[in-house]
């Protein structure tokens, strides 16, 4: 058995008090841990609100540099979700699944909607109708705009 492992007594082999009291000590830290959460998540919301220019000097340049803008007068959001866009546009792979997660275009999303256009296909060939154009979705043409971007990018 690995070291540490063996002082260890199953829970089976506890009595109810002593499994009770178990029981209430990790519900109080799940308790804290949940308000620890909710605290932060608060203070995010307050401070994606601000303004760059409500920022200290030495966290509004970090800011500006990191995201790549100029204006001060737009807000964190505002900057996050340009940095966010930014990145997706030059290809980095993390950026895209994070923009198109949070749009609700995930790869779940997409493989769901490919499968229905497939028997929607399927379907119409079987009765012999003519396939006709559709409208595509915003991911396709987010997807597409990216390829049309990379693309300029690589031309001289």
């Amino acid at each position: 058995m690995a070291k540490g492992h063996d002082n260890l007594i199953p829970a089976s082999q506890r009595s109810k008090d002593e499994a009770r009291g178990n029981g209430q000590k990790g519900g109080i830290e799940s308790g804290k841990s949940r308000r620890r959460k909710k605290a932060l998540r608060t203070a995010l919301k307050e401070a994606i609100s601000l303004t760059l220019k409500d920022l200290h000097p030495d966290l509004r340049e970090g800011i500006m540099l990191a995201a790549n803008i100029k204006d001060e007068d737009i807000t964190i959001a505002d900057a996050v979700i340009g940095g966010i866009i930014r990145t997706a546009c030059e290809g980095n792979p993390q950026m895209v699944k994070i923009l198109l997660d949070t749009i609700g275009e995930s790869a779940d999303t997409r493989l769901k909607e490919r499968d229905v256009k497939l028997r929607e296909k399927a379907a119409a060939l079987a009765n012999g109708e003519s396939n006709k154009p559709k409208e595509q979705s915003t991911m396709v043409q987010l997807v597409e705009s990216l390829q049309k971007a990379r693309e300029k990018r690589r031309a001289p």
